[in-house]
């Protein structure tokens, strides 16, 4: 990414994914991954709503502790994104 960003003469931003899933190889969270990334190659992230959907894929982990875990200097950009949570008739009762 550094080349990269050398011959285009600015940083660039990553975008932290939604992850569905927690591999059982991972020596990181996602987010200390996305740190290192951020920090290894002089890039910037971009803070998403996407925290939302991996926070619950991956047990153990909250939405607090992903957005702790990220260098708030990193950050270059917010995007967010509503959604609705509806009420199963499960969980109604």
């Amino acid at each position: 990414m550094r080349e990269v960003q050398d011959v285009l003469d600015r940083q660039i931003l990553v975008e932290n994914l939604s992850s569905y899933l927690a591999f059982t190889s991972s020596q990181l969270t996602e987010w200390e991954f996305l740190s290192a990334l951020v920090e290894e190659s002089a890039a910037a992230c971009c803070s998403t709503s996407t925290t939302s959907t991996s926070t619950r894929s991956i047990s153990g982990s909250t939405r607090l502790q992903y957005i702790a875990g990220v260098p708030p200097a990193a950050v270059q950009e917010i995007h967010l994104a509503g959604h609705l949570r509806k009420q199963s008739a499960t969980e109604s009762c």
